[in-house]
């Protein structure tokens, strides 16, 4: 009986003993971790701060060359200038968000990129917008492109572009959306546009007039008035347009061509 009393104490004892060595091997193993962090931690930041003075304190990351591509109207000093980037600067300090921001308020600017070509290079690559149309504006001409945004005011007539009549010129500011008197002409407008542009014949359109918004009428070439009525099938109407004007009509012909009922052309000398 005594004997049992001191196997059980004895086996309780290893037990604890037992325990003890656990805990203090994962005592052990926790500190081990900390250490390997911790260098670990020390050594990227040792390699963060001399990449950092490598990309921000040396010369090799300063800017210099500054690329500008897909400009034809704008000059590529103007586009440069607007994006507040410079040689010299170095490359990471620049922010190419706000540059992109600063270019595409230029009125010609239709979309823009801005990238970092490393180690020292800017490319900025643009798409330009062109006048499609005209209002006029307090004695000038006031150009917008195929987006109805504002691009400038002339104080000649421009040629290969439609001048808008039958609404009134609201809001005008070069990069910004135009504004007239009428949403529903706004959308005619923009509609008449899109669908001119995909033609072949748009440069050929001298006049759009959107006075009565459901017998919309073009001029095409000072020669030939066209009437298209609602805007309905517009797509369809140009095309039976093409036809007569280009295979059934002499290149001098004058007068009228409606388009009003079911789409056929009807030709009015």
């Amino acid at each position: 009986m005594r004997r049992n009393r001191e196997n059980r104490k004895r086996k309780i004892k290893q037990r604890e003993n037992e325990d003890i060595r656990i805990r203090h091997i994962k005592r052990q193993k926790k500190k081990r971790k900390r250490r390997i962090f911790f260098r670990a931690f020390l050594l990227l930041f040792l390699l963060f701060s001399v990449c950092a003075i490598i990309m921000f304190m040396t010369p090799w990351f300063n800017i210099a060359t500054i690329e500008v591509s897909g400009n034809s109207y704008v000059s590529a000093d103007a586009i440069t200038a607007q994006s507040e980037i410079y040689e010299g600067a170095n490359t990471f300090k620049i922010s190419t968000s706000y540059a992109n921001e600063q270019i595409a308020k230029m009125p010609y600017i239709k979309s823009v990129n801005v990238e970092r070509r490393l180690p020292n290079k800017i490319v900025i690559e643009v798409v330009e917008s062109h006048a499609v149309a005209y209002f006029e504006y307090f004695g000038g001409y006031a150009l917008i492109d195929e987006d109805a945004r504002a691009l400038e005011i002339v104080y000649e007539a421009p040629k290969d572009c439609i001048q808008i009549v039958g609404c009134e010129l609201k809001y005008f500011s070069p990069g910004s959306k135009i504004s007239i008197d009428s949403q529903e002409k706004f959308d005619i407008i923009l509609l008449y546009i899109g669908e001119l542009e995909k033609t072949e014949f748009c440069r050929s359109v001298n006049l759009l007039d959107v006075t009565n918004m459901v017998d919309v009428k073009f001029k095409f070439e000072n020669r030939l008035t066209v009437f298209c009525g609602e805007s309905k099938n517009l797509d369809r109407k140009l095309l039976t347009f093409t036809e007569i004007a280009y295979n059934q009509l002499s290149p001098n012909a004058r007068g009228e061509i409606d388009l009003r009922i079911d789409s056929k052309a009807y030709y009015r000398p």
